[in-house]
């Protein structure tokens, strides 16, 4: 009997495993098909750790297609399990991930807290690479908030852990976030230099979907520098590897192409970009936040002045939501739409 059980058990393992790897390859329904497997044969044997196991990677994928709460249900659930068995070292990566649920919701204040109780964790049990995680992670919400020197100190604080611990992939996001902190205050040499670092990193480690989202980053620099040839080109990159890995950034930068394309007179082609890029943003608060601004500015450019008020207004109603400050990504464009169309005609 005791064979079996471990026979059972090994099997489980496995099916764990295929589960994770269906889940990096974005294939989530296969994913979840072997988490629910692996679920039963831990839950029939008692084993507590693999259950909390499977509750946390099915929360990962819930996350990753936007379903917040099932995401939530599944952290917290799995969370006290690991608190049960005490497993402390991944109960700060529980704590991180419901961080980062409430920061994709554009809750920052909870996001906030959950970060802080996962760096402080982390930091006892000696997980540095979570530790450099959590700290992105508050750059990330100080970042979307406004609050860009307490931004660029975390960052820094998480890559200088990362390159200690020789963590490259975690380095290459750190870096890419100290990128877009600099992007922006409008410091386009600084955002360049820190995106290339990532790149290059990317590149050696295997990233497609950092990759993606680096050439994106690096478009829209070139666009704000009117470098309009080579900012297409970066975004088109960009679109073509984040594909269905990535859709909130393919959405996103579909938005950027479109300004592009606006500008060089094609409407046509702007307007079938923003179509197909608002569908793959709406579920992301902040990010369909940036991209209606990007598609008022569109419509102004094709002197369809109503849509651009009425693209205005919707941000606008996202920024009050988020509550974000002024001098965010978002309060900054919300503003400066709200200059041009009152000197405008």
């Amino acid at each position: 009997m005791a064979i079996n059980e471990d026979e059972q058990l090994l099997k489980a393992d496995v099916l764990f495993e295929l589960g994770n790897l269906e889940k990096d390859e974005s294939n989530y329904k296969e994913a979840m098909r072997n988490y629910v497997a692996a679920k039963e044969i831990f839950e029939k044997f008692g084993d507590l750790n693999g259950q909390a196991q499977v509750l946390f990677a099915v929360g990962k994928v819930h996350r990753l297609q936007c379903r917040y709460a099932e995401a939530k249900s599944c952290f917290h659930r799995a969370l006290l399990l690991f608190q049960q068995v005490g497993n402390r070292r991944i109960e700060g990566d529980v704590l991180g991930n419901l961080g980062l649920v409430y920061q994709q919701q554009g809750l920052y204040t909870e996001a906030i807290t959950h970060y802080r109780q996962a760096l402080a964790l982390n930091r006892e049990v000696g997980n540095r690479r979570q530790e450099g995680t959590s700290l992105s992670g508050l750059g990330g919400c100080y970042q979307e908030m406004g609050m860009c020197l307490e931004a660029i100190t975390n960052y820094y604080q998480a890559i200088a852990i990362h390159r200690e611990a020789e963590h490259l992939r975690d380095e290459g996001i750190a870096q890419c976030n100290l990128g877009s902190v600099y992007q922006q205050q409008g410091l386009y040499t600084e955002a360049i230099t820190h995106y290339r670092q990532a790149l290059t990193i990317h590149r050696a480690v295997g990233g497609n979907r950092s990759v993606g989202i680096v050439f994106g980053n690096l478009g829209d620099v070139f666009l704000k520098q009117g470098l309009l040839e080579e900012a297409a080109e970066h975004l088109t990159r960009s679109i073509d590897i984040c594909g269905e890995i990535n859709p909130a950034a393919a959405g996103a930068f579909r938005g950027s192409l479109a300004l592009i394309r606006a500008q060089q007179g094609d409407v046509e082609a702007a307007q079938s970009l923003l179509s197909e890029g608002e569908v793959l943003v709406v579920v992301y608060p902040l990010e369909h936040g940036k991209f209606l601004c990007k598609k008022a500015h569109v419509c102004l450019l094709a002197e369809k002045r109503e849509e651009a008020e009425t693209a205005l207004q919707r941000a606008q109603d996202i920024a009050q939501k988020l509550n974000v400050k002024p001098d965010s990504e978002l309060g900054a464009g919300v503003q400066d739409l709200v200059t041009l169309l009152q000197s405008g005609p």
